[in-house]
């Protein structure tokens, strides 16, 4: 009897364990979901529902979380820098960042803004804080329901984006894909907002848009003769810079309609692909401002009107051009780079042999490519002998380069290692520098904004 009694106390204390451990975990799981702890906290023994009030004041703590991650140190040959790391709060790779007062703007792949707000007491508490701005529609959800292609709709998203002032007022500019489900194409295209700054509290005006790529291009799979025809959407350009009081430049890439996936569309002046397009924000006016580009990645202008481009190459030549209206940067009959297939060592429509003659040359080219993505030239006095200097970012080499130029020929490259693909980069009022990255080993998934500044050593 005493031996029973015995093994039910020890089931008894088991139980009561188990009970703990399985309210414990529950709650845990709950954290985040203020319904599921409120329901936990009523069946713990002495545990009572949240006050409405403290629902309220528990999911703002929650949205407020700080996104900071680390600090880390990087060392260059002038400048020793702080790398501030913060989670990006948004999922979806590509996007676009874009300076903003004295502060910056993030538009994230599916066309939600953000804007920066710096904590002035304790840096790490700086976030990007969704706005309440109008989202972007590009038809990205009809588009991915018509394609189940995991690239394709990945990269379906937002490419470049760009503050333009006139008259005191602020407008938003950003390129993204725009799908035609009707016909089942898209184009790579242009859309313009008014932003409103005031307080801190940023909104904008309705989204028109002012410019779409021509032909509108389908996706075909194995078919080379059919004009427009692509599979993928790389090699898609995008970048948009202000340049005068009425225009902007526009990149737009090949699209792989190079002469070896489908026709070439790039030396053909009726097309938009391949070009830099020039286009009045106003009245939508636009016109070919320069041809021959493959994947123009990176756009800069600087405030005497001397416009910097990057450009992927093929296996091979990636490029920083001194783009000038009207002229033709040669590809894909012009290349520094070979073809994929490296038993040919050659780009076999270079009939120059990599001289690059007939065609403009570019002023940097990378053997093997870096997958150059987009530039800056310094601006201010925050980094030691730094200004004027182009700052070049880069994916596939998770790396900065620093262009020192003379008369504009690079003199020196310095190779700075930042351990993350950078997707974008952008020079703070405060010289401050901002890259938008996605982690080198699993870019799928992780992704980041660091801010770099600098520090003395000790």
């Amino acid at each position: 009897m005493f031996k029973n009694l015995k093994n039910h106390k020890k089931k008894i204390i088991a139980l009561f364990i188990v009970s703990l451990l399985s309210t414990y975990y529950a709650y845990e799981s709950c954290i985040g979901n203020m319904y599921c702890i409120n329901f936990v906290s009523s069946i713990i023994p002495g545990g009572k529902h949240n006050s409405p009030q403290k629902d309220k004041e528990e999911v703002s703590i929650l949205k407020s979380y700080p996104q900071y991650k680390e600090t880390s140190t990087i060392h260059s040959a002038h400048n020793s820098m702080k790398a501030i790391k913060f989670t990006l709060p948004s999922p979806h790779r590509y996007g676009a960042i874009a300076k903003f007062e004295d502060t910056f703007i993030f538009m994230d792949a599916f066309g939600k803004l953000f804007i920066f707000k710096e904590d002035k007491d304790d840096f790490k508490n700086s976030q990007l804080l969704e706005t309440k701005s109008l989202k972007l529609d590009m038809n990205k959800e009809e588009f991915d329901k018509m394609h189940d292609n995991e690239i394709l709709t990945q990269a379906f998203a937002v490419k470049g984006l760009t503050v333009f002032k006139k008259n005191k007022k602020n407008y938003i500019i950003s390129s993204t894909f725009k799908f035609d489900a009707k016909n089942n194409c898209h184009t790579i295209s242009l859309f313009k907002s008014e932003a409103f700054y005031k307080d801190g509290s940023f909104t904008n005006s309705a989204w028109k848009n002012i410019y779409n790529s021509s032909p509108c291009l389908k996706f075909r799979h194995g078919d080379k003769t059919v004009p427009g025809a692509v599979h993928n959407t790389v090699s898609s350009g995008g970048k948009v810079q202000q340049y005068d009081d009425n225009n902007v430049l526009l990149t737009i890439g090949d699209l792989e309609n190079n002469g070896v996936s489908s026709p070439d569309l790039v030396q053909d002046k009726s097309n938009s692909y391949g070009k830099i397009i020039k286009i009045n924000v106003f009245n939508k006016n636009n016109k070919i401002f320069s041809l021959g580009h493959r994947n123009p990645q990176g756009l800069y202008i600087n405030k005497n009107k001397v416009i910097f481009e990057t450009e992927h190459g093929p296996h091979g030549g990636d490029e920083v051009n001194i783009i000038k209206e009207d002229k033709n940067y040669g590809w894909p009959l012009r290349t520094f780079g070979v073809n994929y297939d490296i038993k040919a060592h050659r780009w076999f429509h270079d009939k120059s042999d990599r001289t690059h003659s007939g065609f403009e040359k570019p002023i940097m080219s990378w053997i093997p490519s870096i997958a150059v993505s987009n530039l800056i030239q310094i601006q201010s006095d925050h980094f030691n002998y730094w200004k004027n200097d182009l700052i070049v970012s880069s994916l596939k080499n998770a790396s900065l380069y620093r262009l020192h130029l003379n008369n504009l020929n690079v003199i020196t490259i310095e190779s700075i290692p930042i351990g993350e693909r950078i997707r974008d980069i952008t020079e703070l009022k405060n010289g401050k520098i901002v890259l938008l990255t996605e982690d080198q080993k699993n870019w799928n998934d992780s992704k980041s904004f660091i801010i770099l500044k600098y520090f003395k050593p000790q």
